[in-house]
C-alpha cells in the first residue's frame, strides 16, 4: 500500500518545479506516512484510532497527556502508550466486544519521486 505515487509522478512530469506534499492513511493496513519532513502542512505525526474515534497528536508528549486521562496511567513512551491502551482495551472487551485501540507514529518520508 503507497500513497498515489503514481498520480504525484504524472504531476511532476508535466510540472517539474512543483513539490506535493501529502500525508496518507490507511487504518486497515496500518499505513501512515507523510513527506512533510518538517511538519508544515500536517503536523500530526501521531494518532489514536479507538472504538470512540480518532485522535490526532503533534506530539509524543500530547499523545501522553490524552492517554494518561483515557487510562489513568502515566505514560511517557510510545511502548508506555501501547501498554496502556493494550490493558484499557482488555478492561473493555470484557463489557464491549468491538472494543479496540490502535496506536501508530507516521512515517516520514523523504520526497522519492524525481
Amino acid at each position: 500500500m503507497r500513497e498515489l505515487d503514481e498520480w504525484r509522478k504524472f504531476i511532476k512530469s508535466k510540472y517539474p518545479n512543483i513539490h506535493i506534499v501529502y500525508s496518507a492513511e490507511e487504518s486497515g493496513n496500518v499505513y501512515y506516512v507523510t513527506n512533510d519532513v518538517g511538519g508544515d502542512y500536517f503536523l500530526e505525526r501521531y494518532i489514536l484510532d479507538f472504538t470512540d474515534g480518532v485522535e490526532y497528536f503533534n506530539t509524543l508528549e500530547s499523545a501522553a497527556e490524552y492517554v494518561k486521562k483515557l487510562t489513568g496511567k502515566d505514560v511517557m513512551t510510545e511502548a508506555d502508550i501501547e501498554a496502556a491502551l493494550n490493558e484499557q482495551g482488555d478492561k473493555k472487551l470484557e463489557n464491549d466486544d468491538d472494543a479496540f485501540y490502535s496506536f501508530n507514529k507516521f512515517k516520514v518520508l523523504e520526497d522519492d519521486v524525481p
